[in-house]
């Protein structure tokens, strides 16, 4: 099944929230409760005007017939009208303040956002930020596993989720959901600080985690067993990308000895044990000094080597919404993760925006053939150089590769490095 940069989707169907029914739409929203306000305003206005204008006639008619009738009994039936006057009034107020309240809850309503431990890691700080600069409102993150972000996106239970995994086309009710990939990512083999291995072959790991491989001496370390580590959600994120590109399917069981809640505690688990491996993703793992990150057939793992395809286990993070009906807080989170302003926030986190990574995007179905293909080489022999790096991924530092038709054609371009300039308008 194949995607195209801007989603995946099949159809589905939902009842429409009753709080559209009984909340005008233009109350709901970052400017809603403006309109709240001037509304009250204008309702408590009116309320008063019609409340003074009977005490004010009162008090006239009071004083000009204290002249035939005496001055006393006519002030007092003036104030006490007044008075019920002015209970009516507050009444009113307390009314329009109430409702003021109410409308603005409506208003400022968080919207609920749940996320795996790896695409929380990476995006959601960033996510919560960017949403509340642009014309307010909160977003609301839940932490969950993979499985369960997704189930509540189809109950309604979350607007949206934020996950490390595309869809898992086996399990029926995913395709009734929209898979949008956000940002390029990295998986990575990651190991116990002093392990003097420092590279992996991408037949070695799969041999690893098919339990074929289990000494690091067999990978050039000590003679010492390899302990596989792994998460144990089930379809988790980054677990079910990597035996995806390691077997063709993200559901394989593999000979892992011990499993963790998440990422985070996997990663905790691999920096006390000095023959640990497991996986995370780069954005995760990188700023974690207790831990190493492998290379992966000679190639460190990195941003700008994940964009150019040089890496070879790239990652997408999706967001994840309902087809029908749109949601209309989802689209604004994608296009605030998306925009230019977050470039270099993104790039600090190893993460590349999809828009500048699109011959990445254009060819990662065929990247699943090629993962397959160097897989299917016996171990004895040696890889081809075409094998680990296809012409079609994105050009290395100082070209760029411009296509017209069947013709490419190569022109300098400036250097790229890790930590990248704030990216330049694009029209």
């Amino acid at each position: 099944m194949s995607w195209s940069p801007t989603s995946i989707s099949s159809a589905s169907a939902r009842t429409k929230p009753l709080s559209a029914v009984l909340i005008p739409s233009r109350w709901v929203g970052p400017s809603g409760w403006k309109i709240a306000v001037r509304s009250c305003r204008t309702v408590c206005a009116v309320a008063a005007t019609v409340i003074a204008t009977p005490a004010v006639a009162v008090a006239v008619a009071a004083s000009s017939s204290s002249v035939e009738q005496g001055l006393g009994a006519h002030v007092r039936r003036a104030l006490m009208q007044r008075s019920n006057a002015m209970i009516q009034f507050q009444r009113i107020m307390a009314f329009c303040c109430a409702l003021l309240l109410a409308v603005s809850g409506f208003g400022a309503k968080a919207q609920q956002v749940a996320t795996d431990a790896a695409a929380r890691r990476a995006l959601g700080d960033l996510a919560v930020t960017a949403y509340a600069s642009d014309g307010g409102g909160k977003l609301a993150l839940g932490d969950y596993a993979t499985i369960a972000a997704l189930d509540r996106v189809l109950k309604g239970e979350s607007d949206a989720a934020l996950v490390a995994r595309g869809v898992h086309t086996l399990r029926a009710t995913e395709l009734e959901l929209t898979f949008t990939p956000l940002v390029w990512d990295g998986l990575v083999l990651i190991t116990h600080l002093k392990n003097p291995v420092r590279n992996i072959g991408l037949r070695q790991l799969r041999d690893v985690y098919a339990g074929k491989i289990k000494n690091w001496k067999e990978l050039g370390g000590t003679d010492a067993p390899i302990n596989l580590y792994s998460v144990a959600g089930p379809l988790d994120g980054v677990e079910y990308e990597l035996r995806r590109a390691l077997y063709g399917y993200g559901h394989v069981p593999i000979a892992a000895g011990r499993w963790y809640l998440n990422t985070g505690s996997l990663e905790a688990a691999v920096a006390l044990d000095a023959n640990a491996i497991a996986v995370s993703s780069l954005s995760n793992a990188f700023a974690n000094k207790q831990i190493k990150m492998l290379n992966l057939e000679g190639v460190v793992p990195s941003r700008v080597a994940v964009r150019r395809g040089e890496y070879l286990l790239a990652m997408p993070i999706y967001l994840v919404s309902r087809t029908v009906p749109e949601n209309p807080h989802a689209a604004r989170l994608q296009r605030l993760i998306s925009a230019e302003s977050l470039t270099r926030s993104l790039h600090a986190r190893k993460l590349t925006p999809i828009r500048d990574a699109s011959l990445l995007t254009k060819v990662f179905d065929h990247r699943r053939e090629q993962l397959l293909a160097i897989l299917a080489v016996p171990p004895e022999q040696p890889l081809s150089p075409d094998l680990l790096a296809p012409q079609e991924i994105e050009p290395r530092p100082g070209t760029e590769t411009a296509v017209s038709g069947n013709n490419a054609s190569m022109a300098p371009a400036a250097p790229e490095t890790e930590i990248d300039a704030p990216a330049s308008t694009r029209h």
